[in-house]
């Protein structure tokens, strides 16, 4: 044997047969792949399943579960009051290549503010697929991402954290938590139809309409004192190794959320309430990422955001 990669070839991870055939595992990657080459007939446009980077791959169903929704509607049904003028910001910030480098800054956009257009459509969730850490970098089963609007069951939403890349020179998840922040998914969204005005534009306004959205809530790394240098900055907490954050808030004390485009997304996380002496009495699983201030991002939760967290 002459390399890692011919001894792997050898190695069976299962010494035993299972008494049940398993399932195989979706390929996303190869379905994109399958996209890109014209390959699927009657495949809607935008394409529902599309590489985010060659080791992430986003998938949503063919048909969104909220169809031909006004901004407005959405915006009540979400509990989003500013959705209107993040849209407004995230046209006024398009980069030439449709790539968002920043969530928050000074608001731009009014609630009454005009838009070039009025209807969405609205996806509950979706599917993400990455792969492994270290080498040969096998597929890992997908995962699914929610974005609910609040319920019966979910009063605040049904919603998961991500991490999302704000620089595109950092490529995860060899670069650690460099150049990407902690976010809550509160709403996938799409433009219905193109507007004339719109759909023959060139960039970056060409990217509003051929690219699915996200709303997020940003959250802030804690700033701490390296254990080694005492110089402070964005590391783990010395006493538990993990990363704390706190909401990101703006001066008026409102959450910070913005419009990002999906294929910013790269991992799913799970971030943990950061509890004190006295625990609120409104906190469930339900609502624990609501009403609690601090939380932990959990490094622990697979092991592939502990390599990723802990080798970078």
């Amino acid at each position: 044997l002459s390399s890692t990669a011919d001894l792997l070839t050898t190695i069976s991870p299962c010494g035993y047969k299972p008494s049940a055939p398993s399932r195989s595992l979706t390929n996303y990657f190869y379905r994109s792949q399958m996209l890109d080459r014209g390959l699927l007939n009657n495949s809607p446009l935008p394409k529902r399943t599309f590489k985010c980077t060659d080791n992430v791959v986003t998938h949503l169903s063919r048909d969104p579960p909220l169809k031909r929704m006004s901004v407005d509607a959405a915006a009540s049904l979400f509990n989003l009051p500013d959705l209107r003028p993040s849209l407004v910001d995230y046209l006024h910030r398009l980069q030439p290549d449709g790539f968002v480098t920043n969530i928050g800054g000074r608001r731009l956009g009014r609630v009454d503010s005009h838009l070039p257009f009025t209807h969405l459509e609205v996806w509950k969730k979706l599917r993400l697929q990455t792969k492994a850490y270290h080498f040969p970098h096998g597929l890992l089963p997908p995962v699914t991402v929610n974005a609910e609007p609040p319920s019966s069951n979910w009063p605040q939403g049904h919603i998961d954290s991500v991490i999302l890349n704000m620089d595109s020179s950092q490529k995860w998840p060899m670069s650690g938590i460099n150049g990407h922040v902690v976010a809550d998914i509160v709403m996938i969204f799409r433009l219905v139809t193109p507007p004339p005005a719109l759909a023959e534009a060139q960039p970056p306004e060409r990217h509003v309409t051929d690219r699915f959205l996200s709303y997020v809530k940003r959250y802030d790394i804690i700033t701490q004192s390296d254990i080694n240098t005492g110089i402070r900055g964005q590391f783990p907490e010395p006493s538990s190794s993990l990363y704390t954050l706190k909401k990101g808030k703006r001066t008026s004390g409102e959450v910070i959320g913005d419009i990002v485009p999906l294929d910013q997304v790269r991992a799913l996380v799970d971030i943990n309430p950061r509890l004190g002496q006295v625990a609120d009495r409104r906190l469930t699983k339900e609502t624990s990422l609501a009403f609690c201030s601090e939380f932990y991002l959990n490094k622990y939760f697979d092991k592939e955001l502990f390599y990723t967290l802990t080798l970078t």
